[in-house]
Order: structure tokens, then C-alpha cells, then sequence
């Protein structure tokens, strides 16, 4: 990852897939999220974070939020956010367009979030971080501004989230 490496986040998510006895998922969403589908474009767009947001699977599991917490406390580099990708507005298809980043220890599989799914949630926030970030986003290429339009409509989001998002789409790269 560009603030603090692709081999820190490796080894962070090694040190989880060490603590935890049965098979799990994580999904990472937010700058992180970002960052690590596109290391050097994230980072030539000023794009970086120390920080990994997180959701998990089984959401109800202790042991695997245990395991997060201890790995992050005994990395100095890596700061946690827990929260669950499910709490951001439904877009049709997301689940077919994680991306799987990698498998650890035999037992642990880390997924990341959509971008389209990442960048709704940013249109919908719309502070100045989220703003770059969906600029980036439309500029490189990553996200299509057609289609995140589409899915944007033809979400589970109400009609005012969907009117706030596509008026700030508009105003976006």
C-alpha cells in the first residue's frame, strides 16, 4: 500500500490469519480500499492512509475482531476501523465485483470492497477526501461515470440519497 506498503498489509493480515482457529473473510473498504486496487495512482493522486477499514465474515464472529485488534496492536504502522460493507447503499451486481486481494494461512480471505459500492458511498459523504478520491477514480479509469450513474439509480438508496449522489457525481472530474 503507498503510505506503508503492500508487505506491511501482507504481513498484518498473516499475523490475523495466525490468531484465528476457523476459516473467515474480510472486506476492505475506504481509502484503504482504494489504495490497494491502485497503489501508484492512488499515490500520484495524494491518495494515502495508515488506516484499514474492515467488515467481516461471519459478522458475528469475536474471535476474528479479536484477531484484528491483537494484529493491529502489535503493528505500529497499521491503524483499524471496523464496519461492514453491507451498511453502504446497495448497488446492483457489487457482490460479483469485489475484488479478491489474498488468502492467508489457509484460513483467512481478504476481499476488496467495489469500487463503484466505494465510490457511491464517497458521493454520498462528499467531504473533500471522499471528493478526490471519486475524482481519481473517474480520471484513471476505474470507475465509468455511466455506469456508476446507473447503478447509482437503480440502487437500494432512497430517492434523495440518490438525488444528492448523482448531483454530486455531476459536479465530479
Amino acid at each position: 500500500m503507498n503510505d506503508f506498503g503492500r508487505r506491511n498489509i501482507d504481513a498484518f493480515f498473516e499475523n490475523v490469519a495466525a490468531r484465528i482457529e476457523s476459516s473467515a473473510t474480510v472486506y476492505v473498504f475506504g481509502a484503504s480500499d482504494l489504495v490497494l486496487w491502485d497503489p501508484d495512482g492512488a499515490q500520484a493522486a495524494g491518495i494515502v492512509t495508515r488506516e484499514i477499514d474492515f467488515g467481516f465474515d461471519p459478522p458475528e464472529s469475536d474471535a476474528v475482531f479479536n484477531a484484528i485488534q491483537d494484529a493491529a496492536g502489535a503493528s505500529s504502522d497499521i491503524h483499524i476501523d471496523e464496519g461492514d460493507h453491507r451498511w453502504f447503499i446497495q448497488l446492483p451486481g457489487a457482490e460479483n465485483r469485489h475484488r479478491k486481494y489474498g488468502e492467508y494461512g489457509g484460513k483467512l480471505t481478504v476481499y476488496l470492497v467495489d469500487l463503484y459500492t466505494l465510490a457511491a458511498g464517497k458521493l454520498e459523504r462528499n467531504e473533500r477526501a471522499d471528493q478526490k478520491a471519486v475524482d481519481h477514480m473517474l480520471r484513471s479509469g476505474l470507475v465509468d461515470r455511466v455506469v456508476l450513474a446507473d447503478l447509482i439509480r437503480n440502487s437500494n438508496a432512497t430517492e434523495p440519497q440518490k438525488a444528492l449522489m448523482l448531483a454530486n457525481l455531476d459536479k465530479r472530474g
